[in-house]
């Protein structure tokens, strides 16, 4: 649990928000950091607070390393409550990533 939120806070300048829901936007905030305070708590952040606190869940392993080279991003989840894993993958960012 704060691994993720801890991953939502760090990369908060590259998270926008809309009534559909977030979405990642590398352009937001291109001159600061990504662990800038200066940015507010996102709508997902508040969400992901009240749910993580009616489960019982484990971050298992997640890469964010974004690339242009190509490369996987991912994150592993093991939901205690429910008996369930959760594999979450990003979308393609480019053609390496459709070949790789």
């Amino acid at each position: 649990v704060p691994a993720i939120e801890k991953f939502v806070e760090l990369n908060r300048c590259f998270l926008s928000e809309n009534a559909d829901g977030f979405y990642f936007d590398d352009k937001t905030k291109p001159d600061l950091p990504p662990t800038s305070k200066d940015f507010p708590k996102l709508r997902l952040e508040v969400e992901l607070e009240k749910y993580m606190s009616l489960i019982d869940s484990e971050l298992l392993d997640f890469d964010d390393k974004i690339t242009t080279d190509g490369g996987l991003v991912y994150t592993i989840v093991k939901n205690k409550t429910n008996k369930r894993f959760t594999v979450g993958f990003r979308g393609t960012a480019g053609l390496k990533d459709i070949i790789t």
